[in-house]
C-alpha cells in the first residue's frame, strides 16, 4: 500500500451504502483517499496503488444479484491499474469481505489514521504488524504451561500449570514445583472387635464405598465395618468362620458382581480356607471349607494362575512349610487345594509376573528359612520348584510385590521383624532378585503394603510397628532406595494393614488392625 495523501479517508457506511448498493444518491469522496467511490465512477490508478497490499487489490466488486450486489475479489495492483475503467461503480475493500465499507488495515499495511490495523495488529514502524507472527509459544518450566501470543507484546502469556501437576520434584504450587510432603491425619479408631488380626480393604455392599474386613483370631468370626464415604465406618457385623482365622481377602469368586470374602486359619490337624459368598448388602452367605490339611495358612494372594479368567486362591502355610493353590470353578466353589514346598514355614504370599512372561509368579517369605522364595507359574495353576534368595540369617515376617525403581520389573520388599529393618530386593525380570538393601525401622515392621503415598510417582513403603502403636512410611526415591520411615500413631498394637482410598479424594490412605486394641485405626492421607 502506498500513501498518497494525508487528508481523512472517507468510508461509506450505514446509510451511504445503502443509498449505493440501491443506486440512490452519490457519494462523493476526495481523489486518492477514497476507500469507498461513488456509485458510478470507476476506481483510479491511483486508488489502486493506494490501497495494493504485496501488490494485490481486494475489490468490491458489483454484481447482478439483487441479494448479494456485492462480492470480494482479489487482482494484481497492476491489474487494477491497468483496467481501473472497468470497476465502475466498485469500491477498494481492504479486509472488508462483507463489502459493507468498515475495512481494516492488514499486516503489512502503512498505518493510516482513517483506517484501523485489523485485529490482533499492532503500528510498529509505522506499520501494521503482527508481533505474533512466527512466535511459537512453549511451556518455560515444568509449572508454566505453553499459554498463548499476546498480540499487544508479542510476548507468550505462560501461566503457571494447575497446582499439584507432577514436576520432577514433587508438585506445582502456585508455579512452582515443590517436594511432596508425607503426611497423614491423627489416626481414627473404630470397634473391630476382640483380636483383630488380618485386614482388607473393599466394597462388599455396592456403594462405591470402600468397607474393611477384619479376622478375629480368637473368636473364629470375621467382622465387617461398611464405609461411610469420608474415612469414618459404621458398626461392625460378624460373620462365623473356622478356628483362629488369620488372613481374609475381598474378591468376587462367583461372577455375580458381589464381592465376597475368603478366609485362612485353622488349628490342630484342621486348617481350611473359608469361601462366605456376598449378598451384595453388606452381608454374606454361611461358610464354606476348604481344607488345606495341617499346613496353617497365614497369607493369601488371590488371582488368575490358570488364566481361565476366574479367580483362585494361593495360601502361604506356616506349619506345613508349603503354597497351597485351590483353582476357582467360577461359581464359588474351589477344586481341592494343591501343595507345593517350600523352605522355611513361609508366612505370606504375594503374586507378580516375576519373569516377565506374562504368566504370574508367586513370591513368600519364609520366615525361618530366612528368605524370600519364588515360584515361577506354568500358567495353567501349577507352578516350578521354588527358588530362594537369603536375607543374611535373618529371618522374614512378609514379603510385598511391587516396581520400587521404576523399571518395570517387580520387586519385593521384606519386613525382618527381629532385625527392625525393611530390606528391599530389585527384580531383575527373569525370576531372580538381587541382594537385599535394608532399612531400619523402629522396633521391626510386621506387614508391609507397597503404594504411593505422597503422590510422586514412586513406590513406597509402609508396614505395621507392633511395639510402637504406629505405621511406618519409607518414602522411595524411584530408583530402588528409600528414605527414612516416617512413623505415624495409630491404636495399641498393630498386626496386619490394607491400603486404599477410604475419604473419595484419590489418596492412599492405610487402615490397621489393632490386635491388643480391638479396634482398627484409619490413617486419612493429607500428603501434598
Amino acid at each position: 500500500m502506498k500513501r498518497m495523501s494525508s487528508s481523512l479517508l472517507v468510508i461509506l457506511t450505514g446509510a451511504g451504502l445503502l443509498g449505493l448498493i440501491g443506486g440512490c444518491s452519490v457519494t462523493s469522496v476526495e481523489e486518492n483517499d477514497a476507500h469507498v467511490v461513488s456509485a458510478d465512477a470507476p476506481l483510479t490508478a491511483a486508488q489502486c496503488e493506494y490501497f495494493g497490499v504485496e501488490g494485490k487489490v481486494r475489490i468490491c466488486h458489483k454484481t447482478r444479484s439483487t441479494k448479494k450486489p456485492y462480492t470480494v475479489i482479489e487482482i494484481s495492483e497492476q491489474a487494477c491499474v491497468n483496467d481501473h475503467s472497468q470497476h465502475t461503480g466498485d469500491y477498494v475493500a481492504v479486509d472488508d469481505p462483507t463489502c459493507q465499507g468498515g475495512g481494516c488495515l492488514p499486516a503489512g499495511s502503512p498505518w493510516d489514521p482513517t483506517l484501523p490495523c485489523c485485529e490482533n495488529l499492532v503500528v510498529q514502524n509505522g506499520v501494521c504488524t503482527d508481533l505474533c507472527a512466527g512466535v511459537v509459544c512453549t511451556a518455560s518450566d515444568q509449572c508454566h504451561v505453553a499459554g498463548t501470543c499476546d498480540p499487544a507484546t508479542g510476548q507468550c502469556s505462560n501461566p503457571t500449570a494447575d497446582d499439584g501437576t507432577a514436576c520432577s520434584g514433587g508438585f506445582c504450587d502456585a508455579g512452582i514445583c515443590r517436594a511432596p510432603v508425607l503426611d497423614f491425619q491423627s489416626h481414627q479408631d473404630f470397634p473391630a472387635g476382640t483380636r483383630p488380626y488380618g485386614v482388607a480393604v473393599g466394597d462388599v455392599n455396592n456403594d462405591g464405598r470402600p468397607d474393611v474386613a477384619f479376622t478375629l483370631i480368637t473368636s473364629a468370626l470375621v467382622s465387617v465395618q461398611l464405609g461411610n464415604g469420608d474415612g469414618t465406618f459404621g458398626a461392625a457385623s460378624t460373620f462365623a468362620v473356622g478356628s483362629n482365622p488369620k488372613f481374609v481377602a475381598i474378591a468376587d469368586f462367583n461372577g455375580d458382581g458381589n464381592a465376597d470374602l475368603a478366609v485362612g486359619g485353622g488349628t490342630g490337624s484342621t486348617h481350611y480356607v473359608s469361601i462366605l459368598l456376598g449378598n451384595g448388602d453388606g452381608t454374606f452367605q454361611s461358610r464354606a471349607d476348604y481344607n488345606v490339611n495341617s499346613n496353617d495358612p497365614n497369607g493369601v494372594a488371590v488371582a488368575d494362575y490358570n488364566g481361565d479368567g476366574k479367580r483362585d486362591i494361593a495360601t502361604a502355610n506356616f506349619v506345613g512349610s508349603t503354597v497351597s493353590i485351590l483353582l476357582g470353578n467360577g461359581d464359588g466353589t474351589f477344586q481341592t487345594a494343591v501343595t507345593y514346598s517350600m523352605p522355611g514355614t513361609p508366612s505370606s504370599v504375594a503374586a507378580a509376573d516375576l519373569n516377565g512372561d506374562g504368566k504370574l509368579d508367586l513370591v513368600t517369605s519364609n520366615y525361618n528359612g530366612r528368605s524370600v522364595g519364588v515360584l515361577l507359574g506354568n500358567g495353567d495353576g501349577t507352578f516350578q520348584s521354588a527358588a530362594t534368595t537369603s536375607l543374611g540369617g535373618r529371618f522374614v515376617q512378609v514379603a510385598a510385590v511391587g516396581d520400587l525403581n521404576g523399571d518395570g520389573k517387580p520387586d519385593v520388599a521384606a519386613s525382618l521383624f527381629n532385625d527392625k529393618l525393611v530390606g528391599v530386593l530389585l527384580g531383575n525380570g527373569d525370576g531372580t532378585l538381587q541382594s537385599a538393601i535394608t532399612y531400619p525401622v523402629a522396633n521391626g515392621a510386621g506387614d508391609l503394603e507397597i503404594a504411593d503415598f505422597n503422590g510422586d510417582g514412586r513406590a513406597d513403603i509402609a508396614g505395621t510397628l507392633y511395639s510402637s502403636n504406629a505405621v511406618g512410611v519409607l518414602l522411595g526415591n524411584g530408583d530402588g532406595t528409600h528414605q527414612s520411615a516416617t512413623n505415624f500413631a495409630v491404636g495399641t498394637g498393630p498386626f496386619f494393614l490394607a491400603v486404599g482410598d477410604l475419604n473419595g479424594d484419590s489418596k492412599r490412605d492405610i487402615v490397621t488392625a489393632n490386635y491388643t486394641g480391638g479396634s482398627s485405626s484409619v490413617l486419612l492421607n493429607t500428603s501434598h
